[in-house]
């Protein structure tokens, strides 16, 4: 599982160059039916243990998160793609 690092507090000089999650971590149990028990490093150990599922997303959410393909540009009666 991987941690929405939205509420976490970074060292980077801007949201925009930050990783969007951390992880992967393990998951220890499930205090509740929204909540979480993950189990962190170390240095991570000022963050709270219990996450909501909001803020948990699976690596196969990620993986399978694709950008489609521009439709092509026919010029000359050739199919190109157009690059920006």
């Amino acid at each position: 599982m991987f941690i929405l690092t939205k509420f976490i507090k970074s060292t980077w000089s801007t949201k925009k160059l930050a990783e969007k999650y951390l992880g992967p971590f393990e998951v220890i149990g499930k205090p509740g039916t929204h909540s979480y028990l993950i189990k962190l490093p170390n240095h991570l150990h000022a963050i709270y243990l219990v996450f909501h599922i909001s803020q948990i997303v699976s690596l196969s959410n990620i993986l399978n998160h694709i950008n489609p393909l521009p439709p092509p540009i026919e010029i000359n009666s050739s199919l190109e793609f157009e690059i920006a």
